[in-house]
C-alpha cells in the first residue's frame, strides 16, 4: 500500500468509506450488477449459462466474493491473491474473458467510491490505490493461471 498511509489510518479510511456506502446505498449488489451489465452485457448470458437455474444466486455470490476480497485486501493480501489465482484458473478453464473479473471489481470499487465526498481527497486516493493494486493482482493471477 502507499507509504503515505499507515495501516491503521488506511483501515480507518477504508472502513469508514465502506460504512458510508452502506448507509448511502444500502445493499450495493443490484447497483453493482446493473452497472456491470451495462459495461459488459455479454456477462448476463454467462451468468445464465453457468448459474444452472440459479443465475441471481451466482450473481450475488460474485459481488459478495468481490466484497470479501476488498474487505480483506489489507490484512490478508496473500490469501486474496491466492483466491484470485484460483478464480482465474477456473475462469480460464471455463474460457471466460479475464476482463469480466477485472470489470466486476472495478465496478464494485466505483460504486463504493461514488459515495465518497469530493473533499475527502485521502479517501479518494486510497480507493484509487486499491483499484490499481487489485487490477495488478487480477492481471497477475490471470497470467499465472495460463501456465
Amino acid at each position: 500500500m502507499n507509504t503515505q498511509f499507515d495501516i491503521s489510518e488506511t483501515l480507518n479510511l477504508f472502513e469508514s468509506s465502506l460504512e458510508n456506502a452502506a448507509e448511502v446505498l444500502g445493499d450495493i449488489t443490484p447497483i453493482v450488477l446493473d452497472q456491470f451489465f451495462k459495461e459488459c452485457p455479454e456477462a448476463e448470458a454467462i451468468f445464465r449459462t453457468h448459474g444452472m437455474g440459479a443465475k441471481e444466486s451466482l450473481q450475488a455470490s460474485m459481488v459478495d466474493w468481490g466484497l470479501y476480497c476488498l474487505m480483506n485486501w489489507f490484512e490478508r493480501k496473500q490469501e486474496i491473491e491466492i483466491i484470485l489465482f484460483d478464480a482465474a484458473k477456473q475462469h480460464d478453464f471455463l474460457k471466460l474473458d479475464p476482463k469480466l473479473t477485472i470489470n466486476l471489481f472495478n465496478t464494485l470499487i466505483d460504486v463504493i467510491e461514488s459515495t465518497v465526498a469530493e473533499d475527502q481527497i485521502e479517501t479518494k486516493r486510497l480507493w484509487s490505490q486499491i483499484k490499481k493494486e487489485l487490477n495488478e493482482a487480477l492481471i497477475t493471477a490471470e497470467q499465472s493461471a495460463k501456465f
